[in-house]
């Protein structure tokens, strides 16, 4: 993990894997249950893991109001890096985020999926 800057909101950064990037919108429940989803992906492509603004110990800016403010965010993400078309991979909150960001991504060709994660629950 590092510490990162993205448009101007200091966050951490994980990355597993090598290969095309996917985009892993981090979901309410925080990093472990996180890293659970992201192993498995990790196998055939790099994932990048970043924190949302406002969790754990990254800055949540004022003017953050509504998930759009998490879409640009992941937006401008992807232009500082030029990380170019990626795969958007979604769970709980993550999947808000990007429902609010998809148009956006899309219509700068930076996303190439988005792929919402389903699990079950084992007894």
């Amino acid at each position: 993990m590092r510490n990162v800057v993205v448009d101007g909101v200091k966050t951490d950064l994980r990355r597993k894997g090598q290969g095309r990037s996917r985009l892993f919108l981090q979901g309410i429940e925080g990093w472990i249950r996180d890293e659970e989803f992201a192993e498995p992906l990790a196998s055939s492509r790099e994932v990048l893991l970043l924190q949302n603004p406002g969790f754990g110990n990254a800055e949540l800016p004022l003017d953050f109001r509504q998930n759009g403010n998490f879409a640009q965010f992941y937006h401008h993400m992807q232009e500082e890096r030029d990380l170019g078309e990626v795969v958007v991979v979604n769970t709980s909150f993550g999947g808000w985020i990007a429902a609010d960001g998809q148009l956006e991504l899309r219509e700068n060709r930076r996303a190439g999926a988005v792929e919402p994660v389903r699990h079950s629950r084992q007894r």
